[in-house]
């Protein structure tokens, strides 16, 4: 098994993806609500990213975690899904279906029972 730093990958990314003269670590404790220190231990290699952080990363810079991985992405489904929600139309609970035409029950395919006499 071979061993890989996805640590330094992450940050020679970043460091990619930012304009010159930015400074990665001040992006950093403003993009991960991190402190100063903890935000250095990370970029020294100290304390690895986690998934979490780097999800936030991947999402706020553009930064892909496939490509760091290693994933062949040509060979993978990516689907963007934007779902619309409608708010309710006045009068109709939350949820409710609308039904544009009326149908008939179903009948009833056995007679009914007819009631016991004493």
């Amino acid at each position: 098994m071979t061993t890989y730093n996805y640590n330094s990958e992450l940050i020679k990314a970043m460091n990619e993806k930012l304009p010159n003269g930015t400074n990665l670590a001040n992006t950093l404790i403003d993009m991960l609500y991190l402190g100063k220190e903890a935000v250095y231990r990370r970029l020294r290699g100290e304390v690895p990213f986690t998934l979490a952080e780097a999800a936030a990363i991947s999402q706020k810079m553009g930064v892909s975690l496939d490509k760091l991985a290693g994933t062949n992405v040509d060979s993978n489904a990516i689907f963007d899904l934007n779902i619309i929600r409608h708010p309710p139309t006045a009068g109709r609970a939350p949820g409710a279906r609308i039904r544009t035409r009326q149908t008939p029950p179903p009948a009833c395919s056995t007679p009914p029972i007819p009631p016991r006499t004493a």
